[in-house]
């Protein structure tokens, strides 16, 4: 899958949990979570953002291995859940320890994504050595 239709597929995203979270706040009897307002940001900001940055310098994403977007995936995913059910817990007034668990898996992917990205990058530096100009 190319990068800008992954960073297409993220905008889409957002539109979705922002049209979510208008339609659930306006069934929520008066009740405003910020949970639930900001639930966009997630696909956004971590998904859409990212990509898009990456089709613009594609140097970043040269080498990276298939497991290390899919940590990112997984690990957009498990924040934008983790924020919806943090949202309706708190519509609902309640809470459950079991919402944890998304931003704990969010955190893990996260970390591990970010840090094979970064090895990957620098392993690639490192192999192609320093760039140098010929003199003709």
């Amino acid at each position: 899958m190319s990068i800008y239709r992954t960073a297409f597929i993220y905008l889409g995203i957002a539109g979705f949990c922002g049209l979510f979270s208008i339609v659930y706040e306006a069934n929520s009897h008066g009740v405003v979570s910020g949970w639930m307002v900001w639930l966009f940001t997630w696909p956004l900001l971590a998904g859409a953002l990212p990509y898009a940055l990456f089709a613009r310098f594609s140097c970043l994403t040269s080498g990276v291995v298939p497991w290390v977007r899919m940590a990112h995936h997984g690990a957009v995913a498990c924040a934008t859940v983790g924020a919806c059910l943090t949202g309706v817990m708190d519509i609902y007034g309640t809470s459950s320890v079991w919402v944890s668990a998304y931003w704990i898996s969010a955190l893990i992917l996260a970390v591990a994504a970010g840090w094979a990205w970064i090895h990957t990058v620098r392993v690639k530096a490192v192999l192609e050595g320093p760039k140098r100009e010929s003199s003709a």
